[in-house]
């Protein structure tokens, strides 16, 4: 197990987890595709909460906490 990087699958249960984070108020905070937004490379395994209303918004939308923020 890496410790600093971990596996983050998108199956199972990691999978069902990212399917649903919203719906439990955590969004992924660096998303693939956003480094120039966030300046941060992909961490699939970086959640962050945010309470339910507010990471449905984001999840919507497809933004980032910066882009949210903004």
């Amino acid at each position: 197990m890496d410790f600093i990087r971990p596996s983050f699958p998108d199956t199972g249960i990691c999978g069902t987890f990212r399917a649903r984070a919203a719906e439990f108020g955590f969004i992924l905070r660096y998303p693939k595709g956003k480094e120039a937004v966030t300046g941060i490379g992909w961490e699939p395994w970086h959640f962050r909460y945010v309470g339910i209303p507010f990471a449905r918004e984001i999840a919507d939308r497809v933004l980032t906490l910066e882009e949210y923020l903004l």
